[in-house]
């Protein structure tokens, strides 16, 4: 007689539940989450950074973006809209076209394809009390609306002297705190602290500020390419035939009304075909100012959505959302 198996009389009940992959943490990434507190509470000192990658232009960069998923197949992804980068976006049409249909149900639906937008910064952590592993470090920062009107009310404040907090001479240390409001994090109380202060490469509060010489200049470019996160990643990617193809099924999928749909698909090809008959010089044009958008607030694509630090657009009005950026 052949041995019987010892497991086919022994069934292990957790061998049946489906087991829910681990998320990875980005070791890179500053998180600041009152959530996850006890006291739904978090508070660091930190100090924004200028990129090295191009300091003037992408120290600060900018996304919208859109999560969505397909009714029919189930399917969540994210996709970058185009109107980032001043394009025509079908994305944007199918929500204007069902916010402003007479339907209940249409004008509910529009919620669905509403754009958010991210900033992401380089920022050295200075003092962590709830992680203070991360003090010293080199991180990112993906930030919302509220932490961005504060940085913009710096650069051009309504009284007094601007400050550009990522000037490594005459940068301020910045106060993250969040706390927790009806459910969500809020950032309300974050501020820049402090005067304008040199740069610390150590990333302490009593370490020895940077001097404008030519070697403390030299040494800070090497340790800032060394130990600085890639913030290219984040910036708006283009899409290609699979995403096109997903974003366009998604919206046959999720509009009831047909007719509806054939007017957005048919306005996206009646672009396409204007835009290719147009000479170069009109291609660049209509690219960078046929669709602007006002800004929009913001949301962070990799953590958890807030309420503050996320607005969809029917917080703007029409008027407002074609302004330039």
């Amino acid at each position: 007689m052949e041995n019987l198996s010892t497991d086919l009389f022994n069934l292990n009940t957790e061998s049946f539940v489906d087991s829910k992959p681990e998320k990875k943490s980005d070791p890179a990434k500053f998180n600041p989450d009152a959530s996850a507190q006890t006291d739904k509470v978090y508070k660091a000192i930190i100090r924004f950074l200028p990129n090295w990658q191009d300091p003037n232009n992408k120290s600060k960069i900018k996304k919208h973006f859109l999560f969505l998923q397909d009714p029919i197949t189930e399917d969540k992804f994210s996709v970058d809209c185009p109107s980032t980068v001043g394009k025509k976006s079908i994305l944007k049409d199918t929500y204007w076209k069902l916010k402003g249909s007479d339907s209940a149900k249409d004008q509910e639906l529009a919620k669905k394809f509403s754009r958010k937008t991210g900033y992401y910064s380089i920022v050295q952590i200075i003092d962590d009390k709830i992680n203070p592993a991360n003090n010293g470090k080199i991180m990112y920062w993906s930030y919302g609306v509220k932490v961005n009107e504060k940085i913009e009310s710096e650069l051009k404040p309504e009284v007094g002297l601007p400050h550009n907090p990522f000037d490594l001479f005459t940068g301020k240390l910045f106060l993250v705190d969040v706390c927790v409001k009806y459910d969500w994090n809020n950032y309300d109380s974050c501020k820049f602290i402090g005067d304008a202060s040199p740069f610390v490469m150590d990333g302490t509060l009593k370490g020895t500020p940077i001097q404008k010489t030519k070697e403390d200049m030299q040494a800070v470019s090497e340790f800032l390419k060394t130990n600085s996160p890639d913030l290219s990643k984040f910036e708006y990617q283009e899409w290609d035939s699979e995403t096109t193809t997903k974003v366009m099924n998604l919206i046959k999928n999720s509009i009831p009304d047909g007719r509806l749909v054939e007017q957005i698909l048919n306005g996206a090809n009646d672009d396409e075909t204007k835009t290719a008959s147009k000479p170069a010089a009109a291609k660049k044009a209509a690219s960078t100012n046929e669709h602007t958008e006002a800004p929009v607030a913001s949301y962070e694509p990799e953590t958890t959505t807030t309420k503050d630090e996320v607005a969809s657009e029917d917080s703007s009005s029409l008027d407002d959302l074609y302004k330039d950026l």
